[in-house]
């Protein structure tokens, strides 16, 4: 992510996922709501 994501996730009050990209299904088990990687609000 770029500063400019950043912020506009910021302004707009969206939480951010950072996670393992290279682990597989790592963005399916956040999608279901299983916790994985570190939450930012």
């Amino acid at each position: 992510m770029d500063q400019s994501a950043f912020i506009l996730a910021r302004d707009h009050h969206l939480p951010l996922h950072v996670f393992d990209i290279d682990r597989p299904h790592a963005a399916t088990t956040i999608a279901t709501g299983t916790p994985l990687g570190t939450l930012i609000n």
